[in-house]
């Protein structure tokens, strides 16, 4: 995303995107992927990832279920869009590129931690329901371009 900013003078603003509602709270075994997709999607999403220069090392066990990780995305972007952005960027390193499994606060704590952000303060806002709507709500993302300088 940084690249878009960058290049292009975008301004890029995540918004959550529950994908797989149906996933029970404490995910799914990798291997129910792999007997639904077959080997070689995971095969080819690296491929494609490599290709795009993106980290790929999903945790090797488990598929998360992220809604908690959503609502709590949504209770950082009520503190600043600026931790918002910190807290979503850990989160998808957490997943992506360390393998960890996002789905419950023993691995989303440490990551508020690691933002700088109140886990604890997190942790209640979050379990209170506050955020679920805001998390089920809004469409995956906008890129918006700034209009060029004459």
């Amino acid at each position: 995303m940084e690249w878009l900013r960058r290049q292009l003078g975008a301004h890029v603003q995540w918004f959550p995107y529950h994908l797989h509602p149906e996933y029970p709270p404490e995910g799914i075994l990798r291997a129910t992927l792999v007997e639904r997709y077959g080997d070689h999607f995971a095969a080819a999403v690296q491929a494609m990832a490599e290709e795009a220069g993106l980290a790929f090392n999903p945790h090797p066990e488990r598929v998360p279920n992220t809604r908690t990780a959503l609502e709590l995305t949504e209770w950082a972007r009520a503190q600043s869009p600026e931790a918002h952005e910190r807290l979503h960027d850990r989160l998808m390193d957490a997943y992506w590129l360390e393998g960890r499994d996002i789905t419950g606060w023993d691995e989303l704590g440490p990551c508020v931690a690691d933002v700088g952000l109140d886990p604890a303060a997190a942790r209640a806002a979050v379990t209170s329901g506050a955020f679920a709507d805001a998390a089920a709500l809004r469409p995956r993302r906008h890129v918006h371009r700034r209009p060029q300088e004459r």
